[in-house]
């Protein structure tokens, strides 16, 4: 391979984050199974407000809610600290993947927020980011198995 030619896997990656990205937008932005199509201007920032709330009411509120709105956060930004490392590896150290998924999360809630597509949540940010870590360790669990055989 010549110097300075990308790795052909790096090439599959960046596309896969790409697509990653695109599905993330829809959803934060525009999917209407999330109430994307109703104008809101809530917000919440008060930290642990949320998730607390969601935890201490659970019995109340729908369980796909509860799960949703916990799990579902994490979830959605797992791919980012997974793949993040994979697409640019010189920022794929613990803090510069964290500090990207705060970025990418701070920006979703701004947009929604300013764009009256959902509500503005410190806690959502928290749980992204919580997810952005969830999807490094997994990325250095692979990279770990990778190195032994």
């Amino acid at each position: 391979m010549k110097q300075g030619a990308k790795k052909p896997g790096r090439l599959w990656t960046g596309l896969l984050m790409g697509i990653y990205l695109a599905l993330l937008s829809h959803l934060v932005f525009f999917s209407k199974s999330f109430g994307r199509d109703t104008v809101r201007t809530r917000y919440n920032l008060e930290l642990f407000k949320t998730i607390g709330n969601f935890i201490k009411y659970r019995e109340q509120v729908r369980p796909e809610l509860f799960y949703m709105n916990i799990y579902g956060n994490m979830a959605a930004f797992m791919p980012l600290g997974l793949l993040l490392p994979l697409v640019l590896p010189k920022a794929g150290r613990l803090s510069g993947t964290l500090f990207s998924g705060l970025l990418v999360s701070v920006f979703i809630e701004a947009v929604q927020f300013i764009c009256k597509v959902g509500s503005l949540d410190v806690d959502d940010v928290v749980l992204n980011v919580l997810g952005t870590l969830l999807g490094w360790m997994l990325y250095r669990i692979g990279r770990h198995i990778q190195e032994r055989f």
